[in-house]
């Protein structure tokens, strides 16, 4: 299974409004600059959002919006 795969499976298992890191990710060493890409374009597309520098959640969405 290829990196951006593997990291879009794990964040679709994910609880909303859940806080997560690379680390929890499960990515392996090599795989580091595949893996920032990957949430890069997650990013991008509004599936997750950047807390901080390495620190993303999965927003909650309602019919208000996101909380």
């Amino acid at each position: 299974m290829k990196v951006p795969e593997k990291i879009k499976r794990k964040i679709d298992r994910m609880k909303e409004g859940t806080i997560f890191k690379y680390q929890q990710l499960g990515i392996a060493q090599a795989e580091y600059s595949a893996a920032a890409k990957a949430v890069e374009r997650l990013i991008r597309k509004g599936i997750i959002k950047r807390v901080s520098t390495g620190v993303f959640y999965k927003p909650k969405r309602t019919v208000f919006g996101e909380l």
